[in-house]
């Protein structure tokens, strides 16, 4: 099973991937990260601020993240520190912050950053589960 987390977790689109991760059989959501806590499909949901000590306790292979540019940088930052495999669909980063990814990224962890997945969820599960086996 993939352990999964999601970033954004209590948004829409968190909702709606924290869904069909749920529902997967080949993957286990657990638990997500937004800008308070919560919960989504009976998994806890850290305030982004704790992200390092969700990662800790949770160990997920892959993080998913639905946020905004800067809560996206910092989360791939916190991943890469924890060696987990990102794929990130956020939009909207600045030259910088994509300088950022790429130095938080390159040579430590697994990632796909695609700001569109207008092709549909199923390219979106293909694209984890290629993350997912760089582990």
């Amino acid at each position: 099973m993939i352990k999964v987390a999601i970033c954004g977790a209590l948004g829409r689109m968190g909702t709606k991937i924290g869904g069909l991760v749920n529902d997967s059989p080949i993957m286990e959501l657990v638990g997500g990260i937004d800008i308070r806590n919560g919960s989504f499909y009976g998994k806890d949901v850290y305030e982004s601020s704790r992200i390092d000590e969700f990662i800790d306790e949770k160990k997920p292979d892959v993080l998913i993240d639905f946020t905004i540019a800067a809560a996206a940088v910092a989360n791939v930052k916190a991943a890469s520190r924890h060696g987990v495999a990102v794929v990130v669909g956020t939009t909207g980063f600045t030259p910088e912050q994509r300088e950022e990814l790429r130095v938080a990224i390159e040579g430590h962890i697994p990632a796909v950053i695609s700001s569109n997945y207008s092709l549909g969820v199923n390219i979106f599960f293909h694209l984890i589960r290629e993350a997912a086996k760089q582990l």
